[in-house]
């Protein structure tokens, strides 16, 4: 599907959990990039699939230990000894798993927090970064970790408001494209289609199969609240 290439283009999914990025990392993939395949399981809380690979999840969750869940972490916190080992593994995994791919992504809402340090080991392995940040309204995203796992909401806002801060200043804006969780479910296509221009991917001369994978993977059902900016600025 896609040209001969220069180097490898990787595509760093980010926004708070419960923000459509388990969604939009696997439309990625209808347009032939890599997203892997060693996920962590599916459950009843997405049950459509996360699609995090299982060394980024757990080489990240043991970084937020290391850095005592102090986040936004310090600065320079990515080029400390404590964190070169854990930066040699998703290397290592990176550079054996998607050295090949003509593009690839990667999805972990702790990517958010991670961003420098990924920062490092894509310009180490020579990779050209791009960045897809998911937004939604914190009240629904409050809410939705309240349902899946009874998070308090002042919890979730904090995380959210963290995470979102986090990205929109550690990513230049000429790499990245931003979507409301709400927009992308109303138009995955039209907004897989500004992703592929920004991020200059392929698309499909015959749309209908991926037509058809959107029409079956996407599901506005799975969305079961949608605050409106009033409701949001009157809280």
């Amino acid at each position: 599907m896609f040209g001969k290439r220069d180097v490898t283009k990787a595509i760093a999914v980010l926004g708070s959990g419960r923000c459509g990025t388990s969604m939009v990392t696997k439309t990625l993939n209808f347009l032939g990039v890599d997203i892997g395949s060693e996920f962590i399981k599916t459950n009843q809380n997405n049950p459509k699939g996360f699609y995090e690979h299982k060394t980024v999840v757990e080489v990240q969750k043991q970084i937020n230990e290391v850095m005592r869940y102090k986040r936004p972490y310090s600065v320079g916190w990515y080029k400390s000894n404590k964190i070169a080992p854990y930066k040699q593994q998703l290397k290592d995994m990176t550079n054996e798993q998607f050295s090949r791919s003509e593009v690839w992504a990667w999805k972990d809402p702790r990517n958010c927090e991670c961003i420098e340090l990924w920062n490092d080991i894509l310009k180490d392995l020579k990779m050209d970064p791009y960045y897809l940040i998911m937004i939604r309204n914190p009240i629904d995203v409050a809410n939705s970790f309240k349902e899946a796992y009874n998070d308090k909401m002042d919890k979730s806002l904090r995380l959210w408001y963290m995470r979102t801060l986090v990205v929109l200043v550690d990513t230049p804006k000429d790499k990245r494209v931003m979507f409301d969780y709400n927009d992308f479910l109303d138009d995955s296509y039209g907004s897989l289609k500004e992703i592929a221009q920004t991020f200059q991917l392929t698309w499909p001369e015959d749309e209908r199969e991926l037509k058809k994978n959107l029409d079956e993977f996407i599901d506005p059902g799975l969305r079961h609240m949608r605050t409106t900016m009033e409701d949001l600025e009157g809280n």
